[in-house]
């Protein structure tokens, strides 16, 4: 009767770590698509890209795929730099900030974290676009799966979205691990799920 339990346990985190890694291969399959489209990047600026989501009267900046002729940018490699124009969203204009994290309903005074942004060292990155985001992922759904650095990367891009389409959450659980916000204009999802370990492992007990 041990033997078949200990089997079964085994058989099952087999099969858990299997979901895992697919899960997450998929994902990291899925962010570079969506980044570099099979290329490395590098910053272009054209008009009317998406007429009928894009006021065409706007110049506005993206990401594209490089040309052979153009020289590749390490978007990773780079430095912090000081930025006045701050956050597209505060902790008082973002609705969807749960109240036990909002810092500056609870006392924080500084706002000095708020204005800088990410420069890597071979371009400039764009301003990011909560239009352009929503556009290209009309009809998907994006899950960030962790734990609470996860969760906060979720809300922060959710109150970065939210500036542009008031969000519905649809699911969430007891414990507020796995949470689902739907943007119905652009038919677009966004998940939280709660991951404390990448893989779950147990000790096996030989001849115990």
């Amino acid at each position: 009767m041990m033997k078949s339990t200990a089997h079964s346990k085994e058989k099952h985190n087999i099969t858990s770590l299997f979901f895992y890694l697919t899960f997450i291969t998929i994902a990291i399959l899925f962010c570079f698509h969506l980044l570099y489209n099979n290329n490395n990047a590098y910053v272009v600026e054209y008009a009317n890209i998406v007429r009928d989501h894009i006021n065409p009267n706007n110049t506005t900046t993206f990401i594209q795929p490089r040309k052979d002729s153009q020289k590749a940018c390490e978007l990773s490699e780079g430095r912090w730099i000081s930025d006045r124009r701050g956050s597209l969203y505060t902790n008082y204009s973002c609705r969807t900030i749960p109240f036990m994290r909002n810092c500056f309903l609870h006392g924080r005074k500084d706002t000095d974290f708020l204005h800088w942004r990410w420069k890597p060292d071979q371009c400039d990155l764009p301003r990011f676009s909560p239009d352009n985001f929503l556009t290209s992922l009309t009809g998907k759904t994006m899950a960030f799966i962790g734990d609470s650095l996860s969760r906060n990367q979720m809300e922060s891009l959710l109150c970065l979205l939210s500036t542009k389409e008031t969000p519905i959450q649809t699911e969430k659980d007891q414990d507020d691990r796995f949470v689902t916000w739907e943007f119905p204009k652009h038919n677009f999802t966004l998940m939280a799920l709660w991951s404390q370990f990448l893989v779950t492992a147990t000790e096996r007990l030989v001849n115990g």
